[in-house]
């Protein structure tokens, strides 16, 4: 009996250990941007609310989401995009990440702000799946859109 006892004594406190070595996840959000406002967007995030606010930075959970708008010169895009997160290390945290969707008449890409913006403006053609990804201290998003229209 006293071995069983010791043995999950032992095992409990290798868990307690472990979920303290790794750290726990920091908060993680996610924003549009646009310099034009859409005619319609949506996004199935349920931290995201019906209407979204431009610059704005709403708390998410990490997963799977999806997103479409109408940009202001008409063209429309659907989009997938996945939030993962990497937990923190060494008994601390992990930081919060900011990732933005800046919404464009050429199609979506995601930004950060600790790097500048390329120049130019991309062509999209329709059908074609294209795929960005950024990680920001450890998290990273993953956006697959496509041009509709």
């Amino acid at each position: 009996m006293k071995k069983l006892l010791l043995i999950s004594i032992t095992v409990l406190v290798l868990f307690g250990f472990a979920s303290c070595f790794f750290g726990s996840p920091g908060e993680t959000y996610i924003g549009y941007s646009w310099v034009y406002t859409p005619q319609y967007l949506s996004d199935n995030n349920p931290a995201v609310p019906s209407y979204i606010v431009n610059g704005t930075y709403y708390e998410t959970e990490e997963g799977t989401f999806h997103m479409s708008y109408r940009a202001w010169n008409g063209s429309s895009y659907s989009a997938d995009y996945t939030i993962t997160a990497d937990t923190g290390f060494l008994f601390m945290g992990g930081e919060p990440a900011y990732f933005e969707i800046a919404l464009y008449g050429s199609g979506p890409t995601l930004y950060e702000w600790s790097e500048p913006r390329g120049m130019g403006t991309p062509s999209r053609e329709a059908g074609v799946v294209y795929t960005e990804q950024k990680s920001i201290g450890g998290y990273t998003i993953t956006l697959e859109f496509e041009l509709i229209e």
